[in-house]
């Protein structure tokens, strides 16, 4: 978040949605550095993980898969905005707050905003 405004990534693909910059760990990975690697490779921007936000679990049944996100509030540092080029995505951009509703995006992203605003002390995010 940055005066009103949230950084997003829009997905590359058939279904073009907004959602929070982010991605998988590699093997041994911690998450903080995984979560530094894939915003600084979706946006450009170098950043310092500030404040856990909370857990999401989510199961795709049809294919199953189960999801764990970590969800961090991180802090520019450095870098400049550009997009991501031959990955997943396709636009990295800071979109005012409430226009976010209106924009096709993920679950993640709706979780995101709750956990920012809410800050539950145990962490859950429950759809």
């Amino acid at each position: 978040m940055d005066e009103g405004r949230m950084l997003l990534i829009r997905f590359a693909g058939g279904d073009p949605q907004w959602s929070l910059p982010g991605g998988g760990v590699d093997f041994g990975e911690h998450p903080v550095d995984g979560v530094v690697r894939e915003v600084e490779e979706e946006t450009g921007y170098a950043v310092r993980v500030g404040s856990l936000l909370g857990v999401r679990s989510n199961v795709w049944s049809s294919t199953s898969t189960h999801m764990v996100s970590v969800l961090y509030e991180v802090h520019v540092v450095g870098g400049e905005l550009r997009h991501e080029v031959g990955g997943s995505t396709e636009e990295a951009a800071w979109v005012p707050v409430d226009a976010v509703e209106a924009l096709p995006h993920t679950d993640e992203l709706r979780a995101g905003l709750d956990l920012f605003h809410r800050r539950p002390a145990d962490g859950a995010w429950v759809r």
